[in-house]
């Protein structure tokens, strides 16, 4: 009887349905975000902005959806706090921790330091930082041609190609 009661909080809802459908929401946000900033999906930096209400014209939503999917990683302990029934440790999270990411995520909308990202982005920033501007440098692009065939230099070439397209866009 009392190891039925001591692991009840194993099937509370918070856990059973709140840990799992928060997790996969945040690897859905952080996943592309990941991708996006490790350089292997680079045609972000010359769609046009997506957002309508976005004030920077440079494109910043890896860096906001990065930010989203670590408020809703941050938020996951207040979970456990909630089966636990510990409720001053599950305000402390929404109150606190849960807002810092989403500061980084409002910044996001207006503007992006230059010089916070990863080295590609960096460079393409110094570069000029434009929709018409190619993030691949020519390194980069004879870096990809001598992969070896495959779904990853395929991917990255049609990347290439898709930041070509978006620039020569900008440029009429």
């Amino acid at each position: 009887m009392m190891a039925a009661a001591g692991s009840a909080w194993l099937y509370n809802d918070a856990i059973v349905i709140g840990i799992p459908l928060i997790g996969v929401l945040a690897w859905c946000l952080i996943y592309p975000a990941y991708r996006a900033l490790r350089g292997s999906w680079r045609s972000w930096v010359n769609a046009p902005p997506y957002l309508p209400w976005q004030a920077s014209l440079t494109n910043t939503w890896p860096f906001m959806l990065l930010c989203m999917g670590l408020a809703l990683v941050v938020a996951m302990p207040s979970l456990v706090f909630e089966a636990f029934g510990w409720e001053a440790a599950r305000k402390f999270m929404w109150n606190g921790p849960f807002w810092i990411p989403w500061i980084g995520a409002i910044v996001g909308i207006f503007w992006w330091p230059k010089g916070l990202g990863p080295a590609w982005y960096r460079t393409w920033r110094k570069a000029g930082g434009e929709r018409s501007i190619m993030p691949f440098t020519p390194e980069d692009t004879e870096a990809v041609r001598r992969l070896p065939e495959g779904k990853r230099r395929r991917r990255l070439e049609k990347n290439i190609e898709a930041c070509r397209v978006y620039c020569a866009q900008d440029d009429e």
